[in-house]
């Protein structure tokens, strides 16, 4: 009876056992799936990496003149003439952005609306603009600024031309909104300034390009009133387009390049989030940012005062 019983324990397998055995199994199966997951998503990498037409475009991209190329032993002189040149790209970059201010109700007439609606040109773009400064300028702690700044540019440049010929106002506020995510540009330079100025030189070198900035918000007013009223409404877009692409030029001839400042890499949406956190964290930086909404409400109803008051006099 001893060895009818053994014989039966040793001939058949508990029922633990097998449930064990058909999990090992599934693991198996399961780490075969994912090591083939693996290498096939490696070999899709390799063969981006080895694609011809993929490395051309990357080398054109990050190509750099021999005056603006890194050398650590000896990094790029920050001239005056440099800084100009940041200076002049932040302001006719920004002028992006204020060009359809004053031509709001000629733009409702071109396009047939009323002027609520071609109110919306202003909103998207500032809309654009907020998205732009949320989602693209951490980027700059990524990639290196030099080729991120030059795509922007671009691509900036590129889809302005729609703005130039479009004759439907859906597409026109499209690419208004396309075209201020990317005018960030002189938020990237900032920083590129504020390490390749001398430490004794830092200070007046931020003032020019944020000089340059505000010049820009007041000079595409002037310049889109002008034309327009001697011309066409798209001869400052036109002027624009113009002035992207001599910007791409220049800042493609002169603008130094700079090594990352996180050369191992961040992780893109931890970075987001911690702009988050540092509303919980930063009472100061709160409190900040609610005077100055409050404070730039405050002049700007003060400065709606005193231009109804201008015009009222010379009305009168």
């Amino acid at each position: 009876m001893e060895d009818e019983k053994a014989s039966r324990a040793g001939t058949s397998p508990l029922p633990g056992a097998l449930e064990h055995g058909d999990k090992a199994d599934e693991n198996r199966d399961g780490t075969k799936e994912s090591t083939s997951t693996t290498e096939s998503q490696g070999k899709l990498f390799a063969q981006m990496r080895h694609n011809q037409f993929a490395k051309s475009c990357w080398k054109w991209i990050t190509w750099t003149p021999k005056n603006c190329r890194w050398d650590p032993e000896s990094p790029p002189k920050f001239s005056m003439g440099l800084n100009l040149l940041f200076g002049f790209a932040g302001t006719f970059t920004v002028a992006n952005l204020y060009y359809n201010h004053p031509i709001l109700n000629i733009l409702a007439k071109e396009f047939n609306v009323t002027d609520e609606r071609a109110s919306l040109v202003p909103t998207l773009m500032q809309a654009g603009y907020a998205t732009g400064l949320l989602f693209l300028c951490p980027l700059g702690d990524i990639f290196r600024r030099r080729a991120f700044v030059l795509i922007l540019v671009f691509f900036t440049a590129t889809i302005w031309l729609g703005l130039c010929i479009t004759k439907s106002f859906s597409v026109f506020l499209a690419l208004s909104f396309l075209t201020a995510v990317s005018t960030v540009t002189p938020q990237l330079m900032l920083p590129l300034v504020g390490d390749l100025a001398p430490p004794h030189k830092r200070a007046m070198s931020l003032s020019i390009v944020v000089s340059g900035l505000l010049l820009g918000m007041l000079i595409a007013r002037l310049l889109s009133g002008i034309l327009t009223q001697y011309t066409s409404w798209r001869s400052i877009y036109w002027f624009s387009f113009g002035m992207q692409y001599l910007i791409f030029i220049l800042l493609f001839w002169f603008m130094p390049d700079y090594p990352s400042t996180n050369p191992g890499g961040l992780n893109y949406f931890k970075m987001l989030w911690s702009i988050v956190k540092m509303l919980d964290n930063v009472d100061v930086f709160v409190e900040f940012y609610t005077i100055q909404l409050l404070s730039r409400h405050h002049r700007s109803l003060c400065t709606r005062r005193h231009w109804s008051d201008v015009l009222r006099t010379i009305l009168l």
